[in-house]
């Protein structure tokens, strides 16, 4: 298991991790966070809460203006919540920045991942296992515009561990982790 853990620290360090965002004006968060996971969420200016937080889950929530609880809101005992107001500003292809993210992670069935181009560019996404074996590959037809994509990873298939990522274009690279439950 130790050279499991070395192999993936090795492996991630040979990446730059996606760490710019792509956040809404305003946030509605209804799905639950459960026993494990860790939400962040962000707003750039209101962030609309009904959701349920499971003990042993960690839920992180900013906003520039707002943070409301609503009726449904739960953030069970054993739970961690906190509740912000401070600036968020969102990078996005307008700023030139090439970002990418995914929700949820970590994920049992799916998980949507979300990036955005800072211009019309030929796309590659790579799926690859800890130990760097490429599972998935899939090239863009043609170009694809700037701005915001989004495709979904299918992992019921996959078993339960650390998968990476990437978005490969024709001058930058990003790469998440992605955690399959």
């Amino acid at each position: 298991m130790k050279e499991t853990l070395l192999l993936a620290s090795l492996v991630f360090g040979g990446f730059g991790a996606a760490v710019a965002q792509q956040y809404q004006d305003q946030a509605t968060i209804g799905s639950p966070v459960r026993f494990g996971a860790l939400s962040e969420e962000k707003a750039i200016s209101r962030l609309t809460a009904s959701n349920k937080i499971e003990n042993g889950a960690a839920a992180y929530y900013v906003a520039g203006q707002a943070v409301t609880l609503e009726p449904g809101f739960v953030a069970e005992s054993g739970s961690i919540f906190s509740a912000t107001i401070d600036k968020v500003e969102s990078l996005n292809a307008e700023n030139n920045v090439f970002t990418l993210s995914a929700f949820p992670n970590p994920f049992e069935d799916n998980t949507n991942v979300r990036y955005v181009l800072p211009e019309t560019t030929k796309v590659r996404h790579t799926l690859t296992n800890a130990q760097g074996l490429v599972l998935r590959q899939e090239d863009s037809e043609g170009t694809m515009n700037a701005g915001s994509h989004e495709t979904s990873v299918e992992g019921r298939n996959l078993p339960a561990g650390i998968y990476l990522y990437q978005v490969q274009t024709d001058k930058a690279n990003q790469v998440i982790r992605l955690l399959k439950k």
